[in-house]
């Protein structure tokens, strides 16, 4: 069961959408404000098939800073499992800065498969596995690799409304094709062995427009995720890293990782388009060219 992004008394509750904006809200002390930005970005975002699940965190900063790295490669669904802290504090809003909407509609789950319960593919990041195995996946190159990631990667983004309108003429044909085929067959074959068929037909056509999704699936701050939960999870990936520390911080794991999930999804739109990546609107090259509603001050609290 999931619930939205908890609210407390005193506070203004931050729509899923809406249009790039800059609201001041009240914050929980009564006194405090701070900006509220809600983005609006078109094309849309760019990992829109990627949701961030983070199991039982602890600190409300851990859950801002995550929040922020979200925002900054264009991931706005993070879900909480178990949480040991209110994720929506005031504290961890000032971290996020910009990302404060991604901490209002976050959806808080009891369990890590209601969390999992929409997406095609969950990896779990771990370093170790039980009896000293190595993850299925050793690093993020071989993630990338994955066939259920490069169907995330490689997924149109976006139709406008003339496009649109120009498939719909061609799928009118072909209905009308597909139409006059059925009544053919269903007096050569019988009406059950072509409902048979249609059904068969409707189910590949549902699974075709539903966009692929994966979960990237993060644990505590302390220990990670336990073995039953690794368990749980579709795969199991590890992030490179030396001798020195024995584990990543929650926002650097997902900084890691999300940079090259949008480095990917961007060369891979890039190719299908036939242009540059540098040449596609989803990177700014001055404050100016920031989603619209953005300014500095976005996210701290006054």
């Amino acid at each position: 069961m999931s619930t939205p992004g908890r609210q407390k008394q005193g506070t203004i509750g931050l729509p899923v959408s809406g249009d790039a904006l800059s609201d001041r809200a009240q914050s929980a002390t009564g006194r405090k404000h701070h900006i509220v930005w809600r983005p609006k970005l078109h094309p849309p975002a760019l990992l829109a098939g990627v949701c961030v699940v983070l199991v039982g965190p602890k600190k409300p900063i851990s859950c801002g800073t995550v929040a922020r790295a979200c925002s900054c490669f264009e991931c706005e669904d993070v879900r909480v499992v178990q949480p040991r802290c209110d994720h929506n504090t005031r504290s961890s809003r000032s971290v996020s800065k910009g990302a404060q909407y991604i901490l209002w509609r976050a959806q808080v789950h009891d369990k890590l498969a209601d969390a999992l319960g929409d997406v095609d593919l969950s990896v779990a990041f771990t370093r170790w596995l039980p009896g000293q195995q190595h993850p299925a996946l050793p690093d993020i190159p071989s993630l990338l690799a994955h066939p259920v990631v490069q169907q995330v990667l490689a997924q149109p983004q976006h139709l406008n409304q003339q496009q649109q309108q120009q498939q719909r003429q061609p799928d009118l044909q072909n209905l009308k094709q597909q139409e006059e085929e059925q009544v053919r067959r269903q007096v050569q074959q019988g009406e059950q062995q072509q409902q048979q068929r249609q059904q068969q037909q409707d189910a590949g056509q549902q699974q075709e427009r539903r966009p692929v999704r994966i979960a990237l699936v993060f644990g505590r701050e302390e220990f990670g995720l336990s073995d039953d939960e690794v368990a749980a999870c579709g795969t199991a990936c590890a992030i490179s890293i030396g001798r020195l520390q024995e584990s990543l911080s929650l926002s650097h794991a997902t900084s890691i990782v999300l940079s090259q999930l949008y480095q990917a999804r961007l060369s891979a739109l890039a190719a299908a388009s036939g242009m540059a990546p540098a040449a596609l609107p989803y990177s700014a090259g001055s404050v100016d060219e920031l989603a619209n509603g953005y300014d500095s001050s976005s996210g701290i609290e006054h």
